[in-house]
Order: structure tokens, then sequence, then C-alpha cells
């Protein structure tokens, strides 16, 4: 019997929900033409309901939603959950790294100052945060292992996604650099400047597959497919536990079929079972 099995029950009992969000930000208004935020959206102050509401649409209008996901959780730039006003207005008008700018003549103070607003109420999960949070360290430390055993396409790709979803905004432009050293062979140096991030300083070391596993449950519940495939993947050829890779070339068939829930719970069983050993 797979390690999972005799959970999965209780695991689907609680169930597991997907919000696989698009690129577009598009959004629903009731008849009456209030704002109706979608199901699972970060709730809002009610005390700023309309300011927050225009806020909303033109977060996504700017395309904004485009890059730090219609939830403000990430998606090709980092999450700005917690981000204050001030900070938002700051990074809009003077950004650093590959976010262009925004000047007054495309985006008002005042229509800004409505997204600042938005973004400053947005109050997603602390557990969708620390995901993502996750996800960013979990790349950082097998970018590093990928240069250790110079293997560097999969370097690339971490490290790629090390920007992607990197927490801090400051440390966007560390990792950009090391990318530029191992796109130009210098190993050494690449290495040095992800290592000396300050979020990989005290995380906990963990065996290489069961972050690969993590990853894949991770882009998984992002509803990133791809991702989720190609981490999994390698799980099962590094794991030498036959039955933990029996649940996940199962979970494997399950997103081939289309049945994510299902997947999800599969997957997520196991790395619980796997974090508590």
């Amino acid at each position: 019997m797979n390690i999972v099995k005799t959970i999965i029950g209780i695991g689907l009992l609680l169930g597991f929900v997907i919000v696989v969000a698009t690129c577009s930000g598009a959004e629903e208004s009731s008849p009456d033409g209030a704002h109706d935020f979608p199901a699972g959206h970060p709730v809002v102050d009610e005390t700023t309901v309309e300011q927050v509401s225009e806020g909303q649409r033109l977060f996504a209008e700017a395309g904004c939603a485009g890059c730090h996901g219609p939830d403000g959780l990430g998606a090709s730039a980092p999450h700005v959950i917690g981000h204050s006003a001030d900070i938002v207005r700051l990074m809009v008008r003077d950004p650093v790294d590959q976010m262009p700018a925004f000047d007054a003549d495309q985006l008002s103070d005042e229509q800004l100052d409505k997204i600042a607003e938005y973004i400053g109420n947005l109050s997603g999960s602390r557990a969708d945060v620390e995901r993502a949070v996750r996800r960013g360290i979990t790349h950082q430390q097998l970018a590093i292992h990928a240069i250790d055993i110079k293997d560097r396409d999969d370097a690339l790709y971490h490290l790629q996604n090390s920007v992607r979803y990197a927490h801090d905004v400051d440390r966007i432009p560390e990792l950009n650099d090391a990318l530029a050293l191992l796109e130009s062979g210098d190993w050494a140096g690449a290495r040095e400047l992800v290592a000396s991030g300050p979020e990989l300083q005290g995380a906990a070391e963990r065996p290489l597959e069961q972050m690969y596993l993590d990853l894949g449950v991770l882009a998984l519940r992002a509803g990133d497919i791809d991702d989720s495939t190609r981490n999994l993947t390698i799980y099962v050829d590094l794991s030498d536990d036959d039955s933990a890779r029996a649940d996940i070339e199962q979970t494997l068939e399950l997103i081939e079929a289309g049945d994510i829930e299902q997947a999800l719970a599969i997957a997520e069983s196991l790395l619980s079972v796997l974090e508590r050993s």
C-alpha cells in the first residue's frame, strides 16, 4: 500500500481548492454595476470599498495583475501582499530591475493612489504568502545545487524562477547578476551571489528530492501545471522510495487526466508525511 493511501480520505474531506489565475485579471460585475470580488479574492477593509473597487479595476487595466497576479500573490513578478501604499507609489514611479516605470501621463497620481490603496488593503492569507516565499527560497537552494554539479540548464531554470518568486525586491538585482555571471561561465561568482541571500540564512536543509516534490506541489496549487509536472517528474527520477514514487506517478497521471484536486491531495499528503519523518 502506498505511503499516503491511508490518509487520502481524510485529506479529501477537508477539500482542496485550486484557483487558476489568468493573466488578464478579468473580473465580473453584478447586474446593478456594483463590484463583485471573485471567489477566494483577498478581503479588503469595508470602509474603503469604493476606493478599493476602483483600485482593483485599475490594478487589472494597468497591467499590474498580469505580472503580480490578479490576487496580488505573484506571477511573473513578486507578490505585493503586505506592501504599504507608500511603497507601492514609490515602486510604480521609480521601480527597480525589470519593472517598467509609470509616469503621470500613463497613470495619474489619483489613479496611482487608488491602486496603492487597493494593494494596501489586500489581506491574502498568511499561508498563501508563505507558500510564495518558500517557492522562491527553494528555487534558490536548488540553483546552488545545480551550480555545484555544473548543470547549466537546471541552474538557469532555478535562477530565473528565483527572480520570479523573490520576496524582497532588493534581492532581484543580485539574482539577475547571478544569472548574468552564470551565462558568462562564472560558476563561482554566480554561486556566491545566490548563497549570500539573507533569506537563505537559516533555511532548513532538506533532501534534494523533497525540494523538487515541494516545488511540484507549490506549482500545482498555483495552477502552474507545466512547472509542477517538471518538478514532480524529477522527484520520481530521484526518489529511491518505491511507494512514494508510485504515489507521484499516480499524481502525474491524474494531472494529465485533468483531475487536479485528486492529484494535489495525493502529492500534498505525501509531502506532509515526508516532512514529518
